[in-house]
Order: structure tokens, then C-alpha cells, then sequence
């Protein structure tokens, strides 16, 4: 595996901006390319199926674990996700690199699958928990008060796992392009072709 064909993973809690940090990052940089995850979750006002996710039956998805599809796949959240191998195959026979945005459970599951030489594992933290909260409440609109601890109580767990990637970066609210631009330095400080 070349340099432009290692698989780079932005990971974090849920809410801490991932996708919107990964977006920005391809925006910019053309010989990456956004690895598009199977899910089971409907559809958020403004996705399109396909680009932002796979929106996939509980049975489809379950067939496709069956027929060994995915290198990687988990329940969150009452959800399913998972990354199918020829996502992967694609995005590298284009000549380009792999950007896999993920949840910490996946990210663990890819680190073990996935050599380090292979592979640049990116965690993003936010700057406190109180933000992460107040992300979590606007994007996820009426939750219930129970389904917010629940979601914070996760993503405690998952901060805690921050040391298990290669570089953690905090998503500064409305410091999006710092953000942006920190990771862009560590892919290329890894020797990555941007």
C-alpha cells in the first residue's frame, strides 16, 4: 500500500463534528475521498442517500453481515453502521485515499484490523463537555432528557478512549477551519500526498 492509499479515520463522540471536519477536509484536498457508511437510521432533513450515508433495511443489512460485506460494523445508538470492503476498494483503485468518518466503537475495530504503517487514526475532542451537550441538543432537536444523559454518558466513555488514536485534535466552536487545518498538518506530517 502506497502513501495515497492509507486509510485516514476521523473519530469521536457523537456530536463532536466529525463529518462536518471530514467535509471540510475534502473539500480542499481531491486525492481524499469520504468512505460512505451503511446505516439503518433514517434519514436527516438535508442527507442524500448515497453521499452521506447508505440507507439500508435492518434486513438488508443484516444480510450484507451475513455475506461477510463489511470490514467493520456496530450498533449505536439503536442503530446499525457499517463500512463495506468495496467502499474501500473503490476509493483506492481512483488513486485516491480513504477518509473512513467514524464512531470511537468502529475506529477500535479498524485500529485492530489495520496496520499502523496502514493507516493514521485522527480523534477529535470538543473543547468541553458542556459544548459537546449543547452540539449533541441542537442536532439531535426535541430528545428527551433521558436520551441526552444517555448520549453524554457515551461520550464520556468515548473521550476516555481519545489515547488509543495517533493524534487527538479539540474542535473549537467556531474555530472550524483551525480544526480543518490542524488535521491537514498531521496527514502530511505522516508523509501522506495531499
Amino acid at each position: 500500500m502506497n502513501k495515497k492509499n492509507k486509510l485516514i479515520i476521523i473519530s469521536g463522540a457523537s456530536g463532536v463534528g466529525k463529518t462536518v471536519v471530514a467535509l471540510g477536509l475534502l473539500k480542499e484536498n481531491k486525492k481524499l475521498k469520504r468512505v460512505v457508511t451503511y446505516t439503518t437510521r433514517k434519514k436527516r432533513p438535508g442527507e442524500v442517500a448515497g453521499q452521506d450515508y447508505y440507507f439500508v433495511s435492518e434486513n438488508k443489512f443484516n444480510k450484507m453481515v451475513k455475506s461477510k460485506e463489511f470490514f467493520e460494523y456496530a450498533r449505536v445508538h439503536n442503530d446499525y453502521y457499517g463500512n463495506a470492503y468495496q467502499e474501500i476498494k473503490k476509493i483506492k483503485s481512483s488513486g485516491q485515499s480513504p477518509v473512513l468518518v467514524i464512531d470511537v466503537q468502529g475506529g477500535l475495530t479498524v485500529k485492530k484490523k489495520i496496520r499502523r504503517k496502514e493507516r493514521l487514526m485522527i480523534f477529535l475532542m470538543p473543547e468541553s463537555k458542556e459544548q459537546l451537550k449543547q452540539r449533541i441538543k441542537k442536532r439531535k432537536g426535541n430528545m428527551s432528557k433521558k436520551d441526552l444523559e444517555l448520549r453524554m454518558r457515551d461520550a464520556n466513555k468515548e473521550m476516555k478512549l481519545a489515547g488509543e488514536y495517533d493524534y487527538t485534535v479539540v474542535n473549537k466552536q467556531g474555530k472550524l477551519e483551525e480544526t480543518i487545518n490542524r488535521v491537514v498538518e498531521i496527514i502530511k506530517k505522516e508523509n501522506f500526498l495531499l
